[in-house]
Formats: structure tokens, sequence, C-alpha cells
């Protein structure tokens, strides 16, 4: 009884389920209801054509073939504005015209549109390109031998038959060597790989693209090389490239070496590699006065090219210095082997209060074996530092740090104040520092800094103002707010500060920024949107206790500026004290526009606003070096010291 109750209700379930589909069919293909949605979808949806794949010359004739859309579904395509895009690229080196060179739009920023396609350049460079205009768009640049570039869309009138968007494009580089092992014998060049990491800064994601070398690459003729020689092309230029080889026989002593490569566009890298081959460097660490430190730790800080690994006594090769370093015995002497050739800079630290840390850089060829190398630390002593507050009172929290001159990076810090509102700075290098302070009471806040002259013997009294805050937003044009993620920096007007950028990072749907706690000062407002949109407030005025809103920073369409530093000379870095890195400073009218920093001999890359730039390289403090530039907008403007 109970079966048949249940095989009724189902009949009954399909029944009206059949039912119900009957009348909805029949109500859409009737005639008239038909016609009526038919009309409403054509109000209401429109179909964007397939993206004019097309090439043309300057009589407008087209020499490369166009894609025309078929028939499309009014259901399923809306309506969106679209105009022409006119697209002339070309050689960045010569300046001539680029056929076949392929223009799509990023997947992530026209993700629900129609398939818009591809447009490809003609013989005189030109293209002709449909895009949506409702948003911002990046175009990916594609083509044989050259370097794979994103490019940001530009407004109207750029684009225009009248005024075409000009992209230059450098060409790739290659790789060409033969492998060998420890002792010199051919290795195969099977055991190699290359590849490479960017920044998507569309999709917000790390790209890696790897090349896998071949003798018999698809579609084209073998090439005559020998088991050992490999040959890498069409490799990008101006970014950081690892070289990875595997040697070892057996599973349980396969080892890998690195490589990075940094290539000039057009370059072929000619490369002898031998895997497993190893140098040294041995020496001792004193301080200021030749007496030897002993227990001091000497690590890996930076290589700007290749790996630098130590075997430390009892462990095997590889171990990294970032890891475990090697001390220094009683006389001060240490011992550093199988390090890597190329730029090696050593991270020097004292295991008590009478020295400072220091740092060490020198160059090293494959194999070296070098001898004899003094370390010298600066002697160092505690420092107490107390804040002195406009009405007298004692601060209840105090964080103090100390930076010595000839560098930027703090050398020591405390988080807790004493009750006599002091604090004391353990192991802080004797001589001229800048002291910083930040106070509190209750909920009040004051901040200070001071120059002072630690002998060992007198306490540091910092002068404290109350903090300022800013509050502001960032748009892209009048009532368009910047509702993309994006970094806005304070950098300090003061040419010498230890202090010279705040930065952080913001992502509001209004555009907003705040910054609290802000050391009152002027400054110039840096916006930089993820996307590569940079806006610039200069010399913006904060007074003590200030609290500044309604400031707008105005962003616009940036220039892509590549530099590379100068390397160091070798021995202990004095002018680079417990900091291996120089400070670069971009300045446009006067205003710093851009900031970062960047290992010796280094290369780095940021995000500009056009115009006439200055790129500054500072070190202890002083302008080391100086290169005047003219950056285009959707151009790479290059700056080499």
């Amino acid at each position: 009884m109970r079966r048949r109750s249940v095989v009724l209700a189902s009949v009954a379930l399909l029944v009206a389920a059949a039912f119900v589909v009957g009348w909805w069919c029949s109500g859409e293909t009737t005639p008239a209801t038909a016609s009526a949605r038919a009309e409403e979808r054509a109000e209401e949806r429109v179909f964007v054509p397939v993206a004019t794949a097309s090439g043309a010359n300057a009589d407008g004739a087209a020499d490369a073939d166009r894609n025309v859309a078929e028939e499309f579904d009014d259901k399923h395509y809306v309506r969106i504005p679209a105009r022409d895009l006119r697209i002339h690229v070309f050689d960045e080196l010569d300046r001539t015209p680029i056929e076949g060179v392929t223009f799509r739009l990023d997947k992530y920023e026209v993700a629900g549109l129609p398939p818009l396609g591809t447009a490809v350049s003609a013989s005189d460079g030109m293209a002709t390109f449909t895009i949506p205009t409702d948003r911002r768009l990046h175009l990916t640049v594609e083509s044989k031998s050259f370097t794979l570039d994103k490019v940001l869309v530009p407004d109207e009138p750029i684009g225009t038959p009248e005024q075409p968007l000009e992209i230059a494009i450098p060409r790739a580089a290659s790789i060409h060597g033969r492998l060998f092992g420890t002792s010199g014998e051919p290795l195969s060049s099977d055991r190699l790989s290359l590849q490479t990491n960017s920044w998507d800064v569309v999709s917000m994601r790390l790209r890696t693209r790897r090349w896998k070398h071949s003798a018999e690459p698809p579609g084209a003729s073998p090439r005559d090389l020998d088991p050992n020689e490999f040959l890498f092309e069409d490799v990008p230029a101006e970014i950081d490239l690892n070289l990875t080889a595997t040697y070892g026989e057996d599973a349980g002593e396969k080892r890998q070496d690195s490589l990075t490569l940094y290539l000039e566009p057009g370059e072929r890298r000619e490369i002898e590699w031998h895997v497993g081959r190893r140098s040294s460097l041995s020496g001792r660490v004193v301080d200021d006065s030749g007496e030897p430190v002993a227990g001091a730790t000497i690590g890996r800080s930076r290589s700007s090219e290749g790996l630098v690994f130590v075997e430390v006594t009892g462990s095997s090769v590889g171990q990294s210095v970032d890891g475990r370093g090697q001390k220094s015995d009683a006389n001060g002497e240490f011992e550093l082997r199988g390090l890597g050739a190329g730029p090696c800079i050593l991270d020097v630290r004292s295991p008590d209060r009478r020295c400072s840390s220091g740092t060490y850089q020198c160059s090293l060829a494959l194999g070296e074996q070098r001898r004899g190398v003094v370390i010298e630390l600066p002697r160092a002593a505690p420092l107490v530092v107390r804040a002195r507050l406009p009405d007298g009172s004692v601060p209840t929290s105090l964080l103090a740090d100390v930076a010595s001159l000839v560098d930027r990076r703090v050398v020591n810090s405390q988080g807790t104040g004493g009750p006599d509102g002091t604090v004391t700075l353990e192991a802080v290098q004797l001589g001229e520092v800048d002291v910083g302070v930040a106070a509190r009471v209750g909920a009040a806040e004051w901040t200070g800094r001071a120059r002072f002259l630690h002998d060992g013997e007198h306490d540091c009294v910092v002068d404290c103002a109350a903090v300022a805050t800013l509050h502001g937003t960032v748009e892209f044009g009048p009532g368009k707010p910047a509702n993309v993620g994006m970094y806005v920096t304070l950098i300090r007007r003061d040419e010498a500060t230890e202090e010279l950028a705040i930065r952080s990072g913001f992502h509001s749907p209004s555009g907003e920024f705040e910054f609290a706690r802000v050391r009152a000062g002027e400054y110039d407002v840096v916006a930089v949107t993820v996307d590569g949109w940079v806006g610039v407030v200069p010399s913006l005025s904060l007074a003590s206790g200030e609290q500044r809103d309604g400031v707008v920073v105005r962003v616009e369409p940036s220039t892509t500026l590549r530099f590379a530093a100068p390397a160091l000379e070798e021995g202990t870095a004095r002018s680079l004290r417990n900091s291996d890195r120089y400070q670069v400073r971009v300045r446009r009218d006067g205003a710093v526009v851009a900031t970062t920093s960047l290992s010796p001999a280094g290369h780095g890359e940021l995000a500009v606003p056009p115009g006439k730039l200055t790129v500054e390289i500072w070190s202890s403090r002083a302008r080391i070096a100086s290169r005047d530039v003219e950056a285009r907008a959707f151009q790479v403007a290059r700056v080499r010291f």
C-alpha cells in the first residue's frame, strides 16, 4: 500500500511539471508574445562586433585579414560603448615599423563581454582595434623576437587616426653557452631550465614563464648543438631571469645551481657555466682600533647577480648564508667556503655591545680563493634617550630609534620607556647619530627627531611636537575616484632627511587614504595605482597637531622608468653601514615623484609621470650621482649610472 502511494505521488509530480513546461513554452512561442520579447531585447541588448583584427596603411587600405562578426545571439550580448583604437607599433631601437604584432585585451578586464578578438599590425606597423570605452584597459602586445609588453590604453584623442597610440617595443634577447661540471666535464644541457617571475598589475597575480631548452624547437629545423651546449631564444629583456641547472648522478646527490641574469634588449649573452664550482673568502673581523672581534656573525646580505652559498663546517655545500652564517673565532678570523661567483655583500654583526654592525662587499671570480680580508666594525655604547614634551609632562609610553648618518636604516630601537620618560638603546655606534622618538600620554601623541653626538657618556634629549593627520582622495578625474588598489607615499622635502618616505597601501571604493601620526613638515604626496596611473601633490605643509582633510591627488597614465645603479667599491662599506642599498629619488619640477631602494649594480623600475625627470642616487645622506631623462607617455625611459 505504501509503495503504491509513492508511485502515484511521483506520477502526479511528473504530470504537473510537464504542464508547467508546456504552458511556459506556449507563452514564449506565441507569435505576438515572441515578437514583443524580441523587440524588448533589441532595445536593451546589442552585439558588439568581434574586434577588427586589421592592419591599415596610411591611405586606409587594409593588408591584413579583417574578422567580421557573424549573426549574433541577442539573448546574451549587452550594449556597450565602443571605439576604434588606432595603433602604431615600432622597434624601440631604430623606430622601424613592425609587422605581425598581435594585440589583445586582458581577459580579466573584459570578463563578461562578447569575444573581442585580436588585432594584428600591418607592414607599416599600423593596426585598428575595436575596444569598449566604459572601463580602463590594458593591451597585451606580443611579437616574435620582441619582448612581451602590456600597455595601458589611453583616453581620446590618443588612439584616433589623427593621433594614433604609439607603442615602442624592445627586442628580445638570447642566451647561449655550455654547461660543465665541477671538474670541467661536459654536462647535458637537458639539465637546464629558464624561468622568470613577473607581477601582473591587472590580475594581481605573480606570472611565471618557463623556457625549456631544446635543440629541436617545434616547427623549426633541428639545431646543430653539442650535448652540453644550450640556446634560449626570444627571451624577454630587462627582467630578472633565473637559469637553473641540476647536477649529480644519484638521487641522493642531486644539487641545483642558479644564475640570476638581466639582459639588455637585443643582447646575446654567452655563458660558460661550471656548476658546483665554488669560491671562498677568509679574513679577520676587528674593531676600529684593530682589536679582534670574536664570535662575530658573517652572513650574506645581498648579491646582485647569482646566488651566494656558504659551506659552514659540518654542513653540506649549498647551505644558504641567510639561514646559518659563519662566526669568527677567538682571533676574529673566519672562512666562508662554497661561495658563488659574482658580487658578494656580507652582513657582519658583533656578538656584544662594544661594536656596531658593518657591511663588506666584493666581487668573486669563479673558483677564486680570496684571503686576508679585514672587516672593521665601529665601536658602540648604550645611549639613554629622553623625550621632552611641550607641557612638561612625562610620557607613559616611549618608542625610540637611532639611525647612523651613513644610512637610513634603523640600527637600534626600543619599544617601552621607563617611569622617568627615558629609554636605553643598547650598542649604538659612537659618533653623530639621528635619534627619533614617539611619545604618548593617554590619547595624546608626540613625535620628534634630533641629531646627537654620541660619546658614550651623555644622554640625548629630543624635543617633541604633536603629530599631524592627513586625509584625502585619489581621483582619475573630477568625481571619478580611484576605486582600485593604490599606494600613497608621503615624501619629505628635506633632502638629507633620515625619514624620506612614509608609504601605505589602500583599496577604497571612494579612493580615500589617510595618514595618522605624521611628523610636522613639508611633503610631496605621490599616488600610484596598481594599473599604472600616477599623481603628485607637491609641497604640502603639515603643522604640529594639524588635521588636514580634503587633499585630492589627480592621477594620470604613467610611463616606465628603468635604471641601473652603480657598483660599490670593494672593502668595508662605511658609506652603507648596516645597509647594502642605495636610495633612488626621481624628481620633476623639484618635487620627488618616486623613490625606492636598490642594491649596488642592481636594476630597478618605477612608474613615473611623463616629463623632464632627474634621477638621483643617494648614499650616506649625500647625492652621489644624478642623471636627467625625458620620459614620454607610454614609452620606456632608461637611465644607467
